[in-house]
């Protein structure tokens, strides 16, 4: 009984070891992302092993038919000169950790697809992966946006159309919440240069806001969807605030914060614990406008923590919550 119980015991370590063994996937680099037709793509694809319970690069055969060309196809695109290379010295089609897929997106269609087939040179584990990435359906030259009186005047300018059907104009006062305030019929289909104009009536509520953030959410023929990046109209006659800390987070060993700003100049940014201890205390410069700063910070703990933003005419503060 007992030699049948081990013989069993060894039968289900072997079966689980295989099935380990079994587990392979790919990475993409990057693992989705947005493209305006013309631009230069660049995907870097890696092979994955998990025998050991976790993830470990493995030299992988992609080309397993053996017809001397890459298992690897691009779909959804009429770009033009894809060229797949193998990374590392010496590395060729049938032994590399990693691929690098590089071409120029189109204009064809709203999603790239990159599909990849290898198999493991040590386990034999063999798996086919796919990636899409979205091609934006315009080229947005400029995007501004000024005040007329109580209105706000937006401007946009676009270089090509595909498929275009409509932008939602979007607002919000706090850089996190928008709202739709409008809409403008788009091109269609246009290799021209092509002018929009939109304005909006703030009323006298909104215009003492010192500062109104607007973008552009465009819509094509299928309904997919796409935002602009944003832009800040400020308003220096209404408010003594020279700058708006609207976002901040912390992920990868970095804060990320986003402020606002009426004018060029450097502020102390500072980051202090619940307990009143200084984590850090930098001077940075922002520009008028839009500021998206990173800031290296490693081995911030969970809790919550005061960023401090500081000038000579205003100081704000907002709450940090790290999980």
């Amino acid at each position: 009984m007992k030699k049948l119980l081990l013989l069993f015991s060894t039968l289900l370590i072997y079966f689980s070891i295989s099935t380990i063994a079994a587990q392979c996937d790919m990475t993409f680099n990057p693992a989705g992302n947005v493209y305006n037709p013309g631009d230069a793509v660049s995907v870097t694809i890696c092979f994955q092993d998990y025998t050991a319970g976790f993830p470990q690069y493995e030299k992988a055969d992609w080309d397993l038919d053996n017809d001397g060309n890459w298992d690897i196809t691009v779909t959804g695109d009429d770009g033009s000169g894809i060229t797949i290379t193998a990374l590392g010295s010496g590395n060729t089609k049938d032994n590399t950790y990693c691929v690098k897929v590089e071409f120029t997106a189109g204009s064809q269609g709203n999603t790239i697809s990159i599909t990849a087939t290898a198999e493991g040179l040590t386990h034999g584990c063999q798996v086919t992966q796919t990636q899409s990435y979205t091609l934006l359906p315009i080229i947005l030259e400029s995007f501004e946006v000024s005040s007329k009186g109580s209105k706000a005047v937006l401007n946009w300018v676009t270089l090509a159309e595909f498929n275009n059907e409509f932008f939602t104009v979007e607002m919000s006062l706090d850089g996190e919440n928008f709202e739709d305030i409008g809409e403008v019929t788009g091109a269609g289909n246009s290799l021209d240069r092509n002018e929009y104009s939109f304005e909006y009536d703030l009323g006298s509520e909104i215009s003492r806001n010192p500062f109104i953030y607007f973008r552009l959410r465009q819509t094509d023929f299928e309904g997919l969807t796409s935002n602009s990046e944003v832009v800040l109209l400020t308003n220096k006659s209404k408010d003594r605030s020279v700058f708006n800390l609207t976002k901040a987070y912390y992920g990868n060993s970095t804060l990320f914060i986003n402020i606002s700003s009426q004018q060029t100049g450097n502020v102390d940014l500072k980051l202090i614990d619940l307990n009143g201890k200084t984590i850090s205390n930098q001077k940075i410069g922002i520009a008028k406008g839009i500021n998206e700063i990173d800031l290296p910070l490693s081995g911030l703990e969970s809790g919550i923590y005061i960023i401090q933003i500081i000038s000579k005419n205003q100081a704000e503060t907002k709450k940090l919550f790290i999980n």
